[in-house]
């Protein structure tokens, strides 16, 4: 939606921006998309104002204003998409909260986890 324009960029960036193309074409998680992409533009914007070291250094007043109408588009087109992908995200299920905690439960966390279950499961016996 915005109009593509080509400058410098550090070698990381490029190779993260290759990175995050290649993860959405594999179809890789929304939510690591989002992220990734969201910290790409950030370091997009913090390199950019590195190398003009200032927000406004001798730019026409047009400039700037076109400048900021792309940042408020690209404002909108951000949080829109990603409010869209918050709201599109199934409801998680209540146990799946202790699936990638870590890679090894430590017991403590398993007496949780089956306690919570059990929990749960007094919900459906009073149901039935």
């Amino acid at each position: 939606p915005f109009p593509d324009s080509q400058g410098a960029c550090s070698d990381d960036l490029y190779v993260r921006h290759r990175v995050l193309l290649a993860d959405a074409a594999d179809e890789a998680d929304p939510l690591r998309l989002e992220e990734g992409a969201l910290s790409l533009c950030e370091d997009v914007l913090r390199e950019a104002w590195h190398v003009t070291g200032s927000r406004a250094d001798g730019r026409r007043p047009a400039t700037i204003r076109a400048h900021r109408e792309i940042a408020e588009e690209v404002r909108r087109y951000l949080g829109a998409h990603l409010r869209e992908g918050c709201k599109s995200m199934p409801d998680p299920k209540a146990m799946q909260m202790f699936d990638h905690v870590y890679a090894d439960m430590p017991p403590e966390l398993v007496a949780q986890r089956d306690g919570f279950a059990d929990y749960l499961a007094s919900f459906e016996e009073a149901r039935a």
